[in-house]
């Protein structure tokens, strides 16, 4: 059953009409398969060529003006030159939202070689699309998720994310070339590069995912890169490393040597293995009203909350903190007289104008913040 509402969405605004939701989208030419190398389209003539066809009564031999059959004017044919091809403008895509259920998310850069794109899922197929930001992309994404459930804020709900750092392997031949995909529950999300292997073989990436579906497993898979010389040398899988979600659901970060694993889930001979640095967290999120009488007593009070938890709190803690409160008062657009509030505090309290902003405080956890 189609939802009583339509979202046509272009790149410049979004608009509400009757009808069922859907996604229309000005680029229909991202990700094309096909180069014009390989298809090469031919050009039309230029319009000074056209014109001089036109007064020299060859109108029939460009093969752009055809007489009308009804009458003595003549009608302009579709052009299939190669700038009219790519000129999006005139081109619309038109995807269906409320088809079934649809999964909105954005895509890391190694998947398809592109930054700041995003991936919509649903019962009619998978489209990908790019943005010129991670900002504009963050804000196509959030929108799009409103636009599917609108009532988003007002329910009860959790909400998933994964850092997760893969540093280094072991136990891998000498002058190869070595990279890792990461896999949650099967489903590809990201690539590390490819690193030769000398003394070591270290990546030292990091990945993170917010706002992801319930997950069970997470999977990084170790492969061999073929030999660039020989185009038709492929990658080969070495083994991979399965770590059940449950094992690094923590506040901190849990940092071990997991062994490397073949097909046949038996330890790799050559004892391999993948040093990897992660944690996963779910985070229970109330209806937005339910915050409103605590999100006023922050935003009046955040100085005296400030200078009592200062003295008391881990560095850890004063991050986790400094990063909330920043994000707090950014989206209620105060984040400005908070920092220039904490930095006052800050004065005041250390004597030695040359240990200030030196520290872990809250205040200069902010700054990095902002950053």
């Amino acid at each position: 059953m189609l939802l009583s509402r339509r979202l046509s969405v272009s790149e410049s605004n979004l608009r509400r009409e009757d009808g069922e939701v859907i996604l229309s989208c000005g680029n229909s030419n991202f990700f094309s398969k096909r180069s014009f190398k390989s298809n090469p389209l031919k050009r039309t003539k230029s319009v000074t060529k056209l014109e001089r066809t036109k007064r020299g009564g060859r109108s029939g031999s460009s093969g752009l003006l055809e007489p009308d059959p009804l009458g003595s004017t003549a009608r302009l044919r579709s052009s299939r030159s190669h700038e009219s091809l790519l000129s999006s403008h005139n081109m619309m895509n038109t995807l269906d939202l409320a088809a079934g259920e649809v999964t909105i998310k954005p895509l890391h850069a190694s998947i398809l070689g592109q930054e700041h794109c995003f991936q919509v899922t649903s019962p009619t197929g998978t489209r990908y699309f790019s943005c010129r930001t991670a900002d504009e992309r963050d804000r196509w994404v959030d929108s799009l998720r409103k636009a599917v459930n609108p009532n988003i804020d007002n329910i009860r709900r959790t909400e998933n994310s994964l850092k997760i750092f893969i540093l280094e392997a072991k136990g891998v031949v000498n002058k190869k070339r070595y990279f890792c995909e990461l896999l949650l529950d099967n489903s590809l999300y990201a690539r590390t590069s490819s690193k030769q292997k000398c003394e070591m073989c270290f990546w030292g990436e990091q990945f993170e995912f917010t706002n992801l579906p319930p997950v069970e497993n997470i999977t990084v898979s170790l492969y061999r890169e073929g030999d660039r010389k020989r185009k038709k040398e492929k990658n080969v899988l070495v083994g991979s490393v399965n770590i059940e979600v449950r094992s690094v659901t923590s506040r901190s970060h849990i940092e071990k040597w997991y062994q490397v694993q073949n097909d046949n889930k038996a330890a790799s001979k050559d004892n391999t293995a993948l040093r990897i640095k992660c944690k996963f967290q779910s985070t229970d999120i109330l209806p937005m009203e339910l915050y409103s009488d605590f999100l006023q007593y922050v935003k009046t009070n955040y100085s005296a909350i400030c200078e009592m938890l200062e003295p008391v709190i881990s560095v850890k803690a004063k991050e986790d903190i400094a990063t909330s409160m920043i994000h707090i008062m950014q989206r209620e657009g105060i984040a400005r007289n908070f920092l220039a509030d904490l930095v006052l505090m800050e004065i005041d309290r250390i004597d030695d104008s040359h240990l200030l902003f030196r520290g872990n405080s809250l205040a200069t956890k902010s700054m990095e913040e902002l950053s």
